[in-house]
């Protein structure tokens, strides 16, 4: 572990128990997520991708195993770990201004020192003069930057995004995800982002982790070396979706950690695979 590492996740398992049986979400995760990366967690429904962002944000405590925030352990949630839910999550009552400085209020920021934030992040997102307005009068879109606003604006080590997207149509979600990577690209937090698409992750990675399905183990990691802005349909673009879905599909990779996809990986030597 060194000061660059921003997240390290090593040997994490997380079982729900019921009163006749038990559930494995996660077996044996070990990660390190770097300083400034933005890493996408990308896996079929219930392979335990919220599961562990909410690990790492503390909401939840592992069953085994431990995980490193900058090197401390995480034993609770902390402003260091801020979280964008799928949902927008605002307070209706409180204005943009009022719902991006909450945070700060309860941190103890004096109150001109959050009107300096408030106006840093409002410029940021794009949404000068939507100051006064509260979240019923703002497009979805809209509200999910103030939800990105609120997150960012207690300056935390690591944004945790669990699929902030989903819910917006396809157009508006494209407009999120460039509207994202610049943000990032002003900020340079360490994010992990939650995805079901193939699509998403390659548009917004440094790094894929690729998750089995339950319970979620790390089939594999893809490097993606593409400048941004990307283009999907260009041909090494093309070959790492094509590799993806190969990964997800391949029958025997949720049952048995000791196959490998690796037989595919020597088929596309031209990928950056870590």
């Amino acid at each position: 572990m060194n000061f660059r590492d921003a997240v390290v996740i090593e040997g994490i398992g997380k079982r729900y128990y019921t009163r006749h049986n038990e559930m494995i979400a996660l077996a044996d995760v070990s990660l390190t997520f770097h300083e400034h990366e933005f890493i996408c967690l990308l896996g079929p429904s219930g392979c335990g991708k919220t599961t562990l962002l909410n690990l790492i944000a503390g909401f939840e405590k592992p069953t085994s195993g431990v995980i490193h925030a900058f090197g401390r352990p995480v034993v609770g949630p902390g402003p260091d770990r801020t979280v964008v839910f799928q949902e927008y999550a605002l307070f209706p009552w409180l204005t943009v201004s009022e719902n991006i400085q909450y945070g700060l209020k309860r941190l103890g920021v004096p109150k001109s020192k959050r009107q300096d934030v408030v106006s840093h992040y409002i410029d940021l997102i794009g949404l000068s003069g939507f100051a006064h307005k509260y979240p019923k009068q703002l497009s979805g879109g809209m509200r999910q930057r103030v939800a990105l606003a609120r997150a960012l604006a207690v300056n935390p080590a690591v944004l945790l995004m669990d699929e902030p997207f989903a819910a917006l149509d396809s157009f508006t979600r494209e407009r999120m995800q460039d509207e994202l990577v610049r943000i990032w690209q002003a900020e340079r937090k360490a994010v992990v982002f939650v995805t079901h698409s193939i699509q998403e992750a390659i548009t917004l990675a440094d790094r894929i982790i690729v998750m089995s399905p339950c319970p979620g183990r790390v089939v594999e990691v893809l490097k993606i070396k593409d400048c941004r802005p990307r283009n999907l349909d260009a041909s090494e673009n093309i070959v790492i979706a094509r590799l993806i879905r190969d990964i997800l599909h391949m029958p025997t990779a949720s049952h048995n950690p000791k196959i490998s996809p690796n037989s595919f990986i020597e088929k596309s030597p031209e990928l950056h695979i870590n």
